[in-house]
């Protein structure tokens, strides 16, 4: 029984080309409110089980307890808007700003938040757009002459290394699982918006490439525990990738308005919106099976449920 669900629901998937719109497996599971209300949260990042929010509003670094909302502590006014965030340690953050500066910060088990070290970016970067953590390294994108590019910074000594052109474009944001870095890019010219994937240690063109007619503003972007991709476009959509970039599905119910920071920490999937104190949060089912079925590999299954398609084709089946 088990088999044949599993079959049957990734067959009438393929019909239809893997885009399945109306069965979503990213299900929400409850909101949660911050404090104050008047927040524009650009970057949202979990360290242990306080929330920190990068608040481009007031420039300033918000730290929130997970469960309640409540603010525990904030930064002194930066001298730009933080645009993006990440963890590089069990309390070190790394923020991007928009004036082309990385701080690290650290946040204590009480909710405290302290600023450290600076690393200026320009003239490589005008503006700085994200940020992420790779090995003892970070990797950043942002905008320089209409153009998007990305490099990696060392977290020792702070210089940037090649920078690495994405696309025409304004803006971006990125994601890092294992030796892939993923940007999602907004260019100018509709046919090169989409998701960018390059190769850490080989990164001289694109390994993976996803674009879209719709997926024309993409917002935010990260990667769950599987490797697979979560992005978010200025439509109230949330776009579901393999780590190839290969369309898996769209979500649109239960998702917000102008989505513009999103992180999956813990197995959940947290989401926050322009000007928004609201963080909707998703859950994606345990038990089910992701097929990279180009080279009918198994990345992730129960073992209750073996199952071997040889299609051009992605799915995702659930257990139900």
């Amino acid at each position: 029984l088990i088999y044949n669900h599993c079959y049957n629901s990734c067959s009438d998937n393929m019909a239809t080309g893997g885009k399945n719109e109306t069965s979503s497996n990213l299900r929400k599971v409850g909101t949660l409110t911050l404090e104050p209300d008047d927040l524009h949260p650009n970057g949202i990042v979990g360290v242990g089980d306080k929330l920190v929010i990068a608040d481009i509003k007031s420039n300033k670094v918000r730290v929130y307890r997970c469960h309640n909302g409540m603010l525990l502590s904030s930064t002194d006014e930066l001298e730009s808007g933080p645009i993006g965030v990440c963890r590089v340690s069990d309390t070190e953050l790394c923020v991007a700003i928009t004036n082309g500066i990385i701080e690290i910060m650290s946040v204590q088990d009480s909710g405290l938040i302290s600023r450290g070290p600076t690393f200026h970016l320009r003239p490589s970067f005008k503006y700085c757009h994200d940020v992420a953590s790779w090995n003892d390294n970070i990797v950043v994108s942002g905008e320089k002459d209409d153009t998007i590019y990305w490099c990696v910074v060392s977290l020792k000594h702070g210089r940037p290394d090649k920078l690495h052109k994405v696309c025409d474009g304004w803006l971006s944001s990125l994601t890092v699982n294992q030796d892939m870095v993923y940007i999602a890019c907004n260019s100018k010219s509709d046919d090169k918006s989409g998701v960018y994937a390059f190769n850490l240690l080989n990164p001289s063109q694109p390994t993976y490439t996803y674009k879209h007619k719709e997926l024309s503003l993409t917002q935010c972007i990260t990667v769950n525990d599987m490797g697979h991709l979560f992005v978010c476009d200025w439509s109230s959509s949330i776009y579901h990738l393999t780590g190839k970039c290969q369309y898996v599905a769209i979500y649109k119910d239960d998702v917000p308005r102008e989505p513009l920071a999103i992180s999956w920490d813990r197995g959940v999937l947290y989401l926050i919106s322009f000007e928004s104190n609201v963080i909707t949060m998703y859950k994606t089912p345990q038990q089910g099976v992701y097929l990279d079925v180009e080279e009918s590999r198994r990345v992730s299954a129960p073992s209750s449920c073996e199952i071997h398609i040889k299609k051009e084709q992605t799915c995702f089946c659930s257990l139900l």
